[in-house]
């Protein structure tokens, strides 16, 4: 079950077909019920000898069960679309999103929003709202009314009015995160969940500099004091440093970090390289870093209507090496 799971979640960030069509025929029992088949770890803090428990049982069924879903909503969006497009009607719309709403309503206590404090249960929550962002952003070819009813969502306000609830959440769950548990120990679903805030940061700033230049504020000092732009900054810099702190351990958050800084302008990226580390990159270190990359990670996919293909790494990279810097 756990091969199965893992692969589910890399599929669906990688926007590909599953390479299993199976499922798991049984559901897991329940780990309330049958605490010894799931086991359990416990953790002492050096402050305290008392033992800990981290809900294993718990955590390990919503992942699974999170698993399942995220199959059946690859296999719909991504398996059936010879041209990499993703349309799909607004009952297949409503039926997806209201069995993700159910399974997050079915969460236990333990893992409920106000409870959760471990990774694993922070990730859950991170999987879920990306998930319910991505999906608010489908665009759907069949208005018409589903022909079922689902008492876990209210299709009156789906999907889209409820993407900037949906990006508050997962924002906010990034912080708590970093707060508790920082970015430095290696975690690949992390920097997936780190690259998507990054670069909706960048598209969010980018739309504030919209109007002309000769109109905005004539020094960064002036552009922070603007509220909307500060909390947008302030979030693409935490974004930033969480790639930054992963960087140190492996290779492709590091890449990550250095695709972002090349989005924003030079002003953007001198701000932020006096919070966080990053020095820009010259034409023959930005050329060898093109030639060791293999990778077909989506980096910067705003929504599942964007071509998958152009936005892969690998394409994303040849850009980068081509770049010039003023």
């Amino acid at each position: 079950m756990l091969s199965i799971s893992w692969q589910s979640v890399i599929c669906y960030h990688m926007m590909m077909p599953p390479g299993a069509d199976g499922m798991p025929r049984f559901p897991l029992p329940d780990p309330e019920q049958h605490i010894d088949w799931y086991g359990e770890i416990n953790v002492k803090y050096p402050t305290s000898d008392t033992l800990i428990s981290t809900r294993f049982g718990q955590a390990f069924k919503a992942q699974c069960d999170l698993a399942v879903l995220l199959h059946r909503t690859t296999n719909r969006y991504f398996a059936a679309q010879p041209d990499n497009s993703v349309k799909t009607s607004i009952h297949n719309m409503f039926e997806t999103m209201s069995d993700l709403q159910a399974w997050y309503d079915a969460l236990p206590g333990c893992l409920g929003p106000r409870n959760i404090v471990f990774p694993k249960e922070l990730k859950l929550h991170l999987q879920f709202f990306t998930v319910m962002m991505q999906l608010s952003a489908v665009p759907v070819c069949d208005m018409s009314s589903p022909t079922t009813s689902k008492p876990h969502f209210n299709l009156s306000a789906a999907p889209h009015n409820k993407t900037a609830k949906y990006r508050i959440s997962f924002e906010t769950i990034v912080r708590l995160y970093y707060l508790r548990h920082g970015f430095k120990m290696p975690d690949m679903m992390m920097t997936l969940f780190l690259s998507s805030l990054a670069f909706k940061s960048v598209d969010k700033l980018k739309t504030c500099f919209s109007v002309p230049r000769d109109l905005r504020p004539q020094s960064s000092l002036e552009a922070l004091s603007n509220p909307v732009t500060d909390e947008i900054r302030s979030t693409l810099i935490l974004a930033q440093k969480g790639l930054t702190d992963q960087g140190q351990s492996y290779y492709l958050p590091q890449t990550v970090a250095h695709l972002v800084l090349a989005n924003v302008d030079e002003e953007e990226a001198g701000i932020i390289r006096n919070y966080v580390d990053g020095a820009m990159e010259d034409a023959d270190a930005r050329q060898l870093r093109a030639e060791h990359i293999e990778a077909h990670f989506p980096v910067n996919l705003r929504s599942f209507t964007e071509s998958t293909e152009q936005q892969r790494m690998n394409n994303l990279m040849q850009e980068y090496a081509g770049m010039t810097t003023g």
